[in-house]
């Protein structure tokens, strides 16, 4: 998330610290010392934020958001899709805020 492109390398929204707090000590190891390419932090009208990183074959990007966005575009069956955002309609009725985290691996350069 774009806090570990901060001097201090610490989550600071409850998004960041929800995910932070589910990773291993292995993967919290590997997102610190990750290059960040492009950073675009959450926006309203986009309703998600981007990063891009760059890791040892070529870029990973990774955009987090409104699930009905991005699942649009995930590479998933239709029933997949379907129960993921049946599932997230029905935290959202129970007052639950649910983001969609999706990443897509390209051997080659952003532009």
């Amino acid at each position: 998330s774009s806090f570990l492109g901060e001097e201090k390398q610490e989550p600071n929204n409850s998004f960041d610290i929800a995910v932070w707090n589910n990773l291993s000590e292995a993967e919290k190891k590997e997102a610190q010392s990750t290059q960040f390419e492009l950073v675009l932090p959450f926006d309203p009208v986009r309703r998600r934020s981007t990063v891009v990183i760059k890791n040892g074959k070529g870029h990973e990007v990774i955009v987090r958001g409104v699930p009905n966005l991005l699942l649009g575009g995930a590479d998933l069956a239709a029933t997949e899709k379907k129960e993921a955002l049946l599932w997230a309609s029905e935290q959202g009725k129970k007052g639950m805020r649910v983001l969609a985290i999706v990443k897509k691996i390209s051997e080659s350069a952003v532009s």
